[in-house]
């Protein structure tokens, strides 16, 4: 079954679960597929035939949305844990849990967008446009950059320091 024709089969079902009459789906459905009337009659009359692989396609995504939904709690609860004092490994596991969650979140709007549950598209970002990342908005995660790259900036002066006298001294 292709994609157009499961759709505006998923919709006939939807709207049949209302209370809609037969009539109103094929007028309806025939504009906003493009299709006659005869073939939304059609449809109507052979759906003991395909509304199983129907059923079968939602049991699938809910499934798939619900290990959606548990990956994103997962990738959040991790990005919020908080541990007291991170060293620089947690930092980058709690910035991944971000990107994760980020993914996640973006996939679960598409799959969303691709049932016909969320109707509008969102905006296109622009790519210029200037993203807070996670050191800018965490106070804690900015103050530990800035610490960390001011003392590997000391280690540098020390180690060329270090080298300078070393080449001196021969």
């Amino acid at each position: 079954m292709n994609e157009v024709l499961f759709r505006r089969r998923l919709r006939m079902l939807r709207m049949l679960a209302m209370n809609t009459s037969l009539h109103v789906i094929a007028e309806t459905l025939s504009k906003e597929f493009n299709v006659a009337p005869a073939a939304i009659y059609h449809d109507y009359a052979k759906m003991h035939v395909w509304d199983h692989v129907v059923e079968q396609d939602k049991q699938l995504t809910s499934i798939f949305r619900a290990r959606l939904g548990l990956l994103s709690r997962e990738a959040l609860a991790l990005a919020m844990e908080n541990k007291g004092q991170l060293n620089a490994r947690d930092k980058f596991v709690k910035i991944g849990a971000i990107n994760t969650a980020l993914k996640v979140t973006d996939r679960e709007i598409s799959l969303s967008q691709e049932l016909g549950l969320v109707g509008r598209k969102p905006l296109e970002l622009d790519e210029k446009l200037v993203v807070v990342t996670p050191f800018e908005a965490d106070p804690m995660l900015r103050e530990a950059l800035l610490a960390s790259a001011a003392k590997q900036k000391i280690e540098k002066v020390q180690r060329d320091a270090a080298k300078t006298s070393d080449a001196s001294r021969r």
